[in-house]
Order: structure tokens, then sequence, then C-alpha cells
């Protein structure tokens, strides 16, 4: 199985139908909808194995 990610404006016409296409596709399709960055997600449950992450203080907010 392969994963394609989509990234789209919800308000475009041909965005939608698109998404309704695949939908409605006789095989089978998984569709996710999160707003994480999949890096991020991966740093957040590296975390959780360590229990420790250092962060420099220049990088906190961005």
């Amino acid at each position: 199985m392969a994963t394609i990610t989509l990234k789209y404006n919800p308000r475009s016409k041909f965005a939608i139908a698109l998404i309704n296409l695949i939908k409605a596709s006789p095989d089978k399709v998984e569709i996710i909808n999160s707003p994480y960055d999949k890096k991020y997600v991966s740093e957040v449950t590296a975390m959780d194995k360590t229990h420790f992450k250092s962060v420099k203080r220049e990088d906190l907010w961005k």
C-alpha cells in the first residue's frame, strides 16, 4: 500500500471533486485529516520513548 499526501484549498471545487472521487473508489481508501506535521509527530513520539528532549531557547518558538 502506498501513501499519498495532498495539500489543497478546501474551498476549491476541483479539490472537493477529487476527494469525493477518491472516497467513491472501490479500492480500500483511508483518509486521515491531521493538522500536525509528520516531522513534529515523529519528534513527539520519539520524546515519549525517551521522556526527555533538550530544546535551545532560541528554537523554542519556531
